[in-house]
């Protein structure tokens, strides 16, 4: 078959981006003998050339935006296309082939408040555009993979459609995090980012969802409750519109001194940094898997040797 992957949400879209980056990759892995057509911007890093079934797509089109609608068509027409995938529920209004989506969540619709991170009349725009064209591109989809029984039923809640046509994945964290980190690595990583000797971790990014604006303040209360001057917060994840809101937040609760803002971290600090922490916390109010948790459990079994 000839499959078509939209995988332009790779290097904007943190969560959509790391489950599309490792489907892909396992997929030039594993499968010889179906080909395959990757939709990607300029910028995205090339990690599956070694299978030649496998062809770069460029397209200057933002995964989410009204230009989808139209603008993928034009790069259909010779492709011949059997299967389009998208890895994320937006897909162009016309095609004529059998189409597979992935819907991650629907908060959308479930917290539309909390979906964008843009300014309010662009925030608006953006829920709008969702509630218009996700619908769609779930209602036409010939399947539906979702990573939780859990959205699943929020689909189901949300959509009049049969409840064959949606399989549950789940998702699992990458090899990379099961391995033991040795001590002097992990404490050449704490220095090279600047980490305290103990600390209760959060990493994600700072969309209204993850709640952290709670977690500061359930912090300022442990602090109250039991004064340590030796454990610190950690804050690391890309920091959107709300990360100086959250800053500001830490000076204004008098903890700035024990909190500590990273920002984005690379893919290969990662488990050490979750190897580290005393503690790991995720007080989101919604999420579509929360692949954070099985992470955790791994890094919990990295021994230090």
């Amino acid at each position: 078959m000839r499959i078509g992957l939209d995988a332009r949400a790779i290097t904007k879209y943190f969560g959509i981006g790391r489950y599309s980056q490792s489907l892909i990759k396992q997929l030039a892995v594993m499968d010889k003998e179906n080909e395959y057509f990757v939709f990607q911007n300029g910028n995205c890093p090339d990690f599956y050339s070694f299978n030649p079934r496998f062809h770069r797509v460029v397209v200057d089109i933002p995964p989410f935006s009204p230009a989808t609608l139209w603008g993928m068509n034009r790069l259909f027409k010779d492709m011949k296309l059997d299967l389009f995938h998208s890895l994320f529920n937006v897909t162009p209004a016309v095609y004529h082939f059998k189409s597979v989506v992935t819907v991650h969540d629907l908060m959308d619709i479930t917290f539309p408040r909390h979906f964008s991170n843009h300014s309010t009349h662009k925030a608006i725009a953006a829920r709008f555009f969702h509630r218009i064209v996700g619908r769609m591109g779930i209602k036409r989809a010939s399947k539906i993979i979702t990573n939780s029984q859990y959205i699943k039923e929020h689909i189901l809640s949300f959509f009049k459609i049969p409840e064959d046509k949606i399989k549950v994945i789940h998702m699992a964290a990458a090899e990379n995090y099961n391995r033991t980190i040795d001590f002097k690595s992990l404490n050449r990583t704490k220095q090279r980012l600047g980490l305290p000797d103990r600390f209760i971790l959060y990493l994600g990014d700072t969309k209204l969802n993850k709640n952290l604006e709670r977690l500061l303040k359930a912090f300022k209360m442990l602090l109250d409750t039991k004064p340590m001057d030796n454990i610190k917060l950690v804050i690391a994840g890309k920091k959107h519109r709300f990360g100086n809101q959250l800053i500001a937040l830490s000076k204004s609760l008098g903890i700035n001194g024990q909190t500590v803002f990273l920002g984005v971290i690379h893919e290969d600090d990662i488990p050490a940094l979750y190897t580290a922490a005393e503690v790991f916390v995720l007080p989101s109010l919604y999420e579509g898997f929360g692949l954070a948790g099985a992470v955790t459990r791994l890094s919990e079994h990295a021994s230090r040797d």
